[in-house]
């Protein structure tokens, strides 16, 4: 699996067609599988990625605030943890008022945070995309590999 990623990633790097239909489809794999772990396995990750945890007592004073976003129940809120993003990191969510906002946090709870890193993911794929191709002109040069990447897309989409 992260062979066939490293593969696609140089086959699809060439042209900026090619690297947004690689960004959306992977990013909807990546959505995907974050939204399928088991909520121990997304904890770790969220602490890989260096995200927040709101304390039990900001989540108590916060608590009128909290429980105003749409969806959540009591039962969620005692239940779920709520991390602290900087707000520019979560615009989808606060575009679609689905974290309460107080002094350029975000405040997101367990479920919403997907979202927040499906756009890390994103921005660093479409980064590594961009490098890429601009060491793809290398690759041309090579006879036996670049045939191959070049008619790719075309056989897989």
């Amino acid at each position: 699996d992260l062979a066939s990623h490293f593969i696609l990633r140089a086959a699809y790097c060439r042209t900026e067609d090619l690297r947004r239909w690689f960004l959306t489809h992977e990013g909807y794999l990546f959505k995907y599988r974050v939204d399928n772990l088991p909520e121990s396995s997304l904890k770790v990750v969220l602490k890989q990625v260096d995200l927040q945890r709101v304390s039990n007592a900001e989540k108590d004073r916060l608590r009128p605030s909290l429980m105003s976003i749409p969806g959540v129940t009591p039962a969620e809120f005692t239940s779920q943890p709520y991390y602290a993003i900087p707000f520019h990191q979560a615009l989808e969510l606060v575009s679609k008022r689905a974290c309460y906002v107080h002094k350029g946090l975000a405040y997101v709870p367990l479920p919403k945070v997907v979202s927040i890193l499906s756009a890390k993911f994103r921005t660093r794929l479409s980064r590594s995309l961009a490098l890429a191709s601009a060491a793809f002109q290398t690759v041309e040069e090579e006879s036996r590999i670049a045939p191959l990447l070049k008619t790719m897309n075309s056989q897989i989409t």
